[in-house]
């Protein structure tokens, strides 16, 4: 069964940035389904540093280190890294104006955007995102384990 894929990015420059989106093709793996993902931020990536490029002029001969793109798929980050494949986000790091660190799954704030979480991770990356603390739930759900 092909099924369509429910992806998303958060980006943190000062305030934090997010998109989630059904993507227009079908994707025949998760690595793909995530390098045309970690694709589409890039773009986001470069028109948030074009933007900070006008506003905070470096000093002359300077220049902006690379933005990180977290990715949670190894198989996807050495995709964007081969220069056999031609995805967008090889010409950014080929520029030096991105890189692909790894992520955990469990450190990956977007999954908060793009999958159905237990109650317990929800509030916890909740918490996260928002930059708040909650109390702790002793709260039982139905259905959840």
């Amino acid at each position: 069964e092909i099924a369509s894929c429910l992806v998303g990015s958060e980006m943190c420059i000062r305030d934090s940035d997010w998109r989630v989106q059904q993507q227009p093709t079908v994707s025949l793996s998760s690595c793909q389904a995530e390098i045309m993902s970690a694709s589409e931020a890039t773009k986001d990536v470069e028109c948030y540093r074009r933007l900070q490029e006008e506003v905070d002029a470096l000093p002359d001969g300077s220049s902006r280190p690379p933005t990180k793109l977290y990715v949670d798929n190894q198989a996807a980050i050495a995709s964007a890294y081969n220069p056999e494949h031609h995805f967008y986000i090889r010409e950014a790091i080929e520029a030096h104006r991105l890189c692909v660190p790894f992520v955990r799954s469990d450190a990956n704030l977007a999954d908060f955007f793009t999958k159905p979480l237990q109650p317990r991770r929800f509030f916890e990356l909740r918490d996260k995102i928002m930059n708040v603390t909650s109390p702790v739930m002793n709260v039982t759900f139905p259905n959840a384990s």
